[in-house]
């Protein structure tokens, strides 16, 4: 990932935060941060089925990360005033993320995605398409080997991805 072209010119990046039985991101996160590039990791709020994208603004603020039930890490739900991907503490989002590097559980070499789902990511990318007029950033998934299959089945609210990396 470190030498894609992507993200090499990426300035503003979202990427997960993994957890258990996905690839580990934090050197990732911590490379992005060190590069001076804008960094977002998601937040899930409780009984919410939205996923909002906050900046991260360094090193320590990311070792702080609190666990959620679910064993991920992420902003607090306290965190005020959350900085979204536009910059601002609102949700208008008018700056545009060069890329999101996301999670999955299986994929295909033609951008399929299988989440792990509850279609946050999906939800996201198609939020983010009306609230930026139609804008869509580069998508690139981690893989593992193992997680490349021939085909899954898609419907209309999944989105694809534009590459996957993954070790041969």
């Amino acid at each position: 990932l470190f030498n894609h072209q992507w993200f090499k010119q990426a300035k503003r990046i979202a990427i997960y935060v993994s957890t258990f039985g996905e690839i580990i991101t934090d050197e990732i996160i911590l490379r992005a941060l060190e590069d001076g590039k804008e960094v977002f990791i998601p937040r899930i709020k409780k009984g919410n089925e939205h996923m909002e994208m906050l900046k991260l603004s360094s090193k320590d603020e990311f070792a702080k990360l609190e666990r959620t039930t679910w064993g991920i890490r992420q902003h607090s739900s306290d965190l005020s005033p959350p900085t979204y991907f536009d910059g601002t503490t609102t949700e208008q989002n008018e700056q545009l993320l060069d890329l999101i590097v996301m999670p999955g559980v299986a994929f295909t070499l033609n951008g399929k995605r299988l989440g792990h789902g509850r279609g946050y990511y999906d939800r996201f990318l198609l939020e983010y398409s009306q609230k930026c007029n139609g804008a869509y950033p580069k998508t690139i998934a981690l893989a593992l080997n193992l997680q490349i299959i021939e085909d899954l089945p898609m419907s209309e609210r999944d989105v694809y991805i534009n590459q996957i990396l993954y070790s041969t």
